[in-house]
């Protein structure tokens, strides 16, 4: 048996159930451009799959009695009437009936990547692959070592005095503390990385908030040790190895949809 449009039988179960008779509603399916084979089909499978609206015809012709079932309402069929509908309508009222009953929402294609997307947007939302944060990762502390380097280089040319005091600062510093000045002479490049491990965390499922530990690697060794911090150095390369080596959740999570492969790498990196 063939079986009709999802659509036609919806509107043939709506009409009856609200007292209007077979005849007329074929009437109004083929008004609106139906074909009678098809119709005819339709209603063919409404009496073979659903006994409740068999009852309500049966009752319209009067050859058997009313069949009650528990649970399910028996409206008269005198109670209500189709208003008749102008033709050139008809097809619009039934189309709009059928997307109803199937469930389907109006959504422009720009609307739903609204919804689904744009509260994922931004450095320190939504997530990131294996692949884009260790390019990412690379891309970012490349920039940060060249921008270190070509400084280096234009107050050695600009000003060899000011570039003899940086040497002596240098060599003075026995501790390390100038390491602490790194994140914030290059305080973009810091925000970078901090995003990008931010979203590879939330590609694991874990919160993006343990991303600001990894600062902890900029205090010196020597303050570091005498605080008994050598077990956050050993954790923070154990989670760094997870970042690089273990595979995203599958399928969206709370921190939002499964990260785009495609596109500019750009994009992907800055999450714009």
């Amino acid at each position: 048996m063939h079986v009709p449009q999802k659509g036609i039988v919806s509107f043939i179960k709506m009409k009856i159930s609200s007292g209007v008779s077979p005849e007329e509603t074929k009437r109004t399916l083929m008004r609106a451009g139906f074909a009678e084979e098809h119709v005819d089909l339709a209603f063919r499978f409404v009496k073979d799959t659903y006994p409740e609206i068999l009852q309500e015809i049966v009752a319209a012709n009067d050859f058997l009695p009313e069949i009650h079932k528990p649970g399910v309402k028996v409206v008269s069929l005198e109670t209500k009437k189709l208003v008749a509908s102008p033709k050139k309508d008809l097809k619009k009222d039934i189309s709009e009936h059928i997307q109803k009953s199937a469930g389907v929402v109006k959504r422009t294609a720009a609307e739903h990547l609204d919804r689904h997307f744009k509260i994922h947007k931004g450095l320190f939302q939504g997530r990131l692959r294996r692949k884009d944060f260790t390019l990412g990762f690379l891309f970012f502390f490349a920039v940060g070592y060249v921008t270190l380097a070509l400084a280096a280089v234009l107050i050695s040319l600009i000003s060899p005095e000011l570039w003899s005091m940086v040497l002596s600062l240098i060599e003075s510093d026995k501790n390390g503390a100038l390491l602490l000045t790194i994140p914030v002479i290059l305080a973009p490049i810091t925000v970078m990385m901090l995003s990008l491990i931010t979203r590879r965390l939330h590609n694991l499922e874990l919160p993006g908030t343990l991303s600001w530990l990894f600062l902890v690697l900029f205090i010196p060794i020597d303050i570091s040790m005498f605080y008994g911090m050598w077990f956050v150095y050993i954790a923070l390369g154990i989670l760094f190895m997870l970042l690089l080596a273990k595979k995203g959740a599958p399928g969206d999570n709370q921190y939002g949809p499964l990260p785009d492969s495609k596109g500019s790498f750009f994009k992907r990196i800055f999450n714009v």
